[in-house]
């Protein structure tokens, strides 16, 4: 007997309840279906990452410090690049302001020093096209990133010495 109620309750709600079960049926569905979609959308962004990182970083392991590896952390880094089955870069980036003398205007930039062995992996993007390998010598690059022209003579001040960088990367 109370079986019988049951259906019959259930049969009587869904007869005036049939559109908000069906908004409610739709809602759910769109809901799963954003979720898929973000987690598929999030599996090929990671895949895509993971194909490229080594292209992307320019090495596998990055470790990144505001101030020179020194102490237990600087042993340790030692440690690792000994073991290490292929060569260490460094890359030094600060930022500072620079002045073109021709112009007289200055623009925060970028400035990277990097050793002749950076990039481990694939090769910079330069304007114009192939310039990198005649940048790297036996002695370590300096660089300047910004909103400068490129090929423009410009002299980075860092608040501690004043670098004049004749290559510049816009």
């Amino acid at each position: 007997m109370k079986r019988r109620f049951a259906v019959a309750m259930a049969r009587r709600e869904l007869r005036g309840a049939h559109r908000r079960l069906l908004l409610f049926g739709l809602a759910m569905a769109l809901g799963v279906a954003g979720i898929v979609a973000l987690q598929a959308m999030r599996a090929a962004v990671a895949e895509a990452v993971a194909e490229r990182s080594q292209r992307l970083l320019g090495a596998d392991l990055r470790l990144e410090s505001h101030a020179p590896f020194e102490g237990d952390a600087g042993a340790l880094l030692a440690d690792v690049e000994a073991r290490a089955e292929g060569p260490a870069a460094r890359v030094t980036r600060f930022g500072a302001m620079a002045l073109a003398p021709a112009s007289g205007r200055t623009r925060l930039v970028d400035v990277y020093g990097v050793d002749p062995a950076y990039p481990l992996y694939g090769e910079p993007e330069t304007d114009p096209p192939g310039a990198w390998p005649a940048l790297q010598g036996d002695e370590p690059v300096a660089f300047v990133v910004g909103a400068i022209e490129i090929g423009a003579t410009v002299r980075a001040m860092t608040g501690r010495a004043v670098v004049d960088v004749v290559a510049a990367v816009a």
